[in-house]
């Protein structure tokens, strides 16, 4: 079962994802969750200082979560970002010399990650924001947390799709007229690049078992 976390530049790409994973294995084979809300990155799912949940997260996520079936492992794909992490939305990571920054933001991610491991995930999947044309460069600084995060080898947490350069190399032809939001291509491309990652992290877990003895 796969979980999708995030808000509103994720409302369309999750049921074309379904369809793709539908071609692929056949139809109730996997089932792709939708936990979203527009306006609510990470610092609107979680407070970040304590961990406690906000009402989104208890009101919407947790119940996705829930394992219904009992017999699958349950994949969040978290399209996240750390906007409002260091208070006002427009501050963020500054550059690859932010340490500060990167070191706050990894925090913030893995903060996260835990709390949806602990609520019912048993693997999460994280990507940064799309490109966001009015929001950079700290917007696609935020992989530079996401790199942070993964160096340290978390147990259950892998990184997701790089979908801040494709939006960008593609802007403003995947974007909405507001230029924030994607539109229908947009959101295609984002359902392939997270399909194409969800294979390889199939591909991935497979090698592993095979190299595991029995």
């Amino acid at each position: 079962m796969l979980v999708v976390n995030g808000y509103s530049t994720s409302f369309r790409w999750p049921g074309i994802l379904q369809q793709k994973i539908n071609r692929l294995l056949g139809p109730n084979v996997v089932e792709v969750r939708s936990a979203l809300k527009g306006g609510t990155p990470i610092s609107g799912w979680i407070d970040l200082e304590t961990g406690q949940r906000r009402k989104p997260w208890t009101q919407i996520l947790k119940p996705k979560l829930r394992n219904d079936k009992g017999n699958r492992p349950v994949i969040v794909l978290a399209q996240q970002s750390l906007q409002g992490a260091f208070g006002r939305r427009s501050i963020g990571i500054r550059g690859a010399n932010d340490y500060r920054g990167i070191d706050f933001g990894a925090e913030a991610l893995q903060l996260y990650a835990n709390a949806l491991q602990e609520d019912g995930a048993d693997e999460v999947l994280i990507s940064t924001h799309i490109y966001k044309h009015p929001m950079e460069p700290e917007i696609g600084n935020e992989s530079l947390a996401l790199d942070a995060l993964m160096q340290q080898k978390p147990l259950g947490i892998h990184r997701g799709p790089d979908l801040w350069k494709p939006t960008k190399q593609n802007y403003p032809r995947a974007f909405a007229r507001d230029g924030v939001h994607p539109n229908q291509f947009g959101a295609e491309l984002m359902a392939q690049q997270w399909f194409e990652v969800l294979l390889q992290h199939q591909l991935e877990l497979s090698a592993k078992k095979s190299r595991t003895p029995q």
